[in-house]
């Protein structure tokens, strides 16, 4: 998680400039958050901090990707 955050603040300056890298990290959190939620489907419950990192991952995550494609289209 360290190195996908170092990664997104790379980003954080200029999002609209990299769009494919912040994409692409991205979508390394979403599904990740997906193999978090099959865990939790197949019946391994999580702690709470897990159960906040899915909801981070797979809905924090899309709404970001959506807020940096309204900057592009800017």
């Amino acid at each position: 998680f360290l190195a996908l955050g170092v990664a997104l603040a790379t980003c954080v300056p200029q999002p609209e400039a990299r769009t494919e890298r912040f994409r692409l990290i991205a979508l390394a959190v979403v599904v990740g958050g997906c193999a978090r939620l099959y865990g939790i489907a197949a019946g391994d419950l999580p702690g709470v901090a897990h159960r906040i990192a899915v909801g981070v991952e797979l809905i924090v995550t899309p709404l970001m990707i959506l807020w940096q494609a309204r900057l592009v289209r800017r």
